[in-house]
Order: structure tokens, then sequence, then C-alpha cells
């Protein structure tokens, strides 16, 4: 299902629970939840996965769990970009910490600890300490 057909079957069902308010609330109520759970259902299937399932691919990062990921070409590029740029620190360096991620890159430190577990996942970087500033990770 396409983005206009979701949005026709959302307006369709908002129209149909405003209509139903004149005539009972519990109706009103009802009828919510039912459109509610409806759009949840399609939403399942509009990303292809079941409940529960994650997807395990490099770009995953880019989305939510909660949402479908919308790959965008040129965010798939500067991501690619940046795990490149924190690759050739880690190279220059011996090993990169989550804030020096952060300055070289201008990103979040939740994003800076993304590009890193990323990296990590993929066996090129592994996690030097356990928790908080004297964390770092060098090249495997």
């Amino acid at each position: 299902m396409n983005n206009k057909t979701q949005g026709i079957i959302s307006i369709v069902a908002a129209i149909v629970v405003l209509l139903s308010a004149i005539w009972s609330p519990v109706v009103s109520l009802v009828m919510a939840v039912v459109a509610l759970v409806g759009m949840g259902v399609a939403q399942l299937g509009i990303r292809g996965k079941g409940a529960g399932e994650r997807d395990s691919s490099p770009l995953a990062s880019l989305g939510t769990q909660n949402d479908a990921v919308l790959i965008n070409p040129d965010q798939v590029k500067m991501h690619q970009e940046h795990l490149e740029k924190v690759m050739g620190m880690a190279r220059a360096q011996g090993q990169v910490a989550n804030d020096e991620v952060e300055r070289a890159l201008g990103v979040s430190d939740r994003t800076a600890s993304r590009y890193l577990q990323e990296l990590e996942g993929q066996g090129k970087l592994v996690q030097v300490g356990v928790t908080g500033r004297k964390v770092s990770y060098r090249l495997k």
C-alpha cells in the first residue's frame, strides 16, 4: 500500500469516526479503536516485517524500530562517508572515542555511538572499556 492510499484510508476513517460520534460516543470509541488497529496492521504490511522481526542490514540504524525505513540516497551516501571518516580516524590515531567522533563529524552523542556500534558490529572496530569516558574503539 503506497502513502497516497494510506492517506486516503486515514481520511475516510477519520470522517467515519466523526460521523459515528453523532450517533453514539460508544460507537465512536469502538470505531476509533478498529481504525487504529487497522492502521497498525497496514504499517506492518508496509514494512514487510512481522512483530518482533528486526532489519539486520547496515542501514537499519537510519530509521527507528517503529517506523518504516525510508532511504534517501543522499543520507545513505553521507552515512557511508561518516563511517569512512570514523575508520580513518581510528587508523590515524590507533583508537577513537565517542566525543572525538561527535566533534569531527558535527553529530550528536547518540549518532556518534551508533556509528561506532555499527562499525563494531561489522567487525571493523573493537570496544575498549565498558562504560563512560574511558570507552574507546580500536581497529580489530
